[in-house]
């Protein structure tokens, strides 16, 4: 739920990106 409000800002989304792939995927959150 918690991605979801970063996802719909345009910043966030770009560091969650970035972020799901140093972790390598959701599984991590």
């Amino acid at each position: 739920a918690g991605l979801v409000g970063y996802l719909a800002s345009d910043t966030a989304a770009s560091i969650t990106a970035q972020a799901l792939n140093v972790c390598g995927g959701l599984g991590n959150f």
